[in-house]
């Protein structure tokens, strides 16, 4: 995506982030799109088609970052990366006056994209698993999947971001990490990650 679009959607994730999805006018975010405001709706006929692709794009963005992160790193640590990659960048995009706002539009005008999402990552975060228990760097104990281990690191994970209302992506990162080393701990061959 490039253009016209990608400066339209660039423009109302600043104006969500700065004012909420409420209230945010389609004629500011045209304006900084540089375009006018029927120019913005023969790309996107309504406000929530805008929403929609703007989430959309926040998670194939968070998606790819997460996955750019995991190779960056081996065992535990690639795990890790990937599930704080994920997270920090949905809570450092959302972050602010208007974050809760943002949730719970996203719950109501996208769960589709968002379901859509995570059964992506679970299924990048499953290759990963597999890849670092074969190549030796994350053993498991027998009959857990590489699917089950990532179900339960992503329901904690979600547990971590909402044990808060509004987190600090400092504390989220360092409870993120003590979970994810807890339940790795737990799921070792022989209670031990090998790093």
């Amino acid at each position: 995506m490039g253009g016209t679009k990608q400066r339209i959607l660039e423009a109302a994730i600043q104006a969500a982030r700065r004012d909420g999805h409420r209230r945010s006018s389609v004629e500011e975010i045209a304006q900084a799109a540089g375009i006018t405001r029927q120019a913005l709706y023969r790309h996107y006929p309504t406000k929530e088609d805008l929403f929609r692709a703007s989430a959309a794009l926040l998670h194939e963005r968070a998606l790819a970052h997460a996955a750019d992160q995991a190779g960056k790193a081996e065992g535990a640590d690639a795990i890790f990366a990937m599930l704080h990659a994920r997270y920090d960048y949905i809570i450092a995009t959302i972050e602010g006056t208007h974050a809760q706002e943002l949730i719970e539009e996203s719950s109501r005008l996208c769960p589709d994209i968002t379901d859509r999402s995570v059964r992506r990552f679970e299924a990048l975060l499953c290759a990963t698993i597999e890849a670092q228990r074969r190549g030796g760097r994350l053993a498991l104990r027998a009959g857990l999947t590489a699917r089950a281990l990532a179900q339960a690191l992503m329901a904690a994970a979600r547990g971590v971001k909402g044990a808060h209302p509004a987190p600090s992506r400092r504390r989220f990162k360092a409870a993120l990490k003590r979970m994810v080393d807890l339940i790795l701990e737990g799921a070792a061959a022989d209670a031990r990650m090998r790093r």
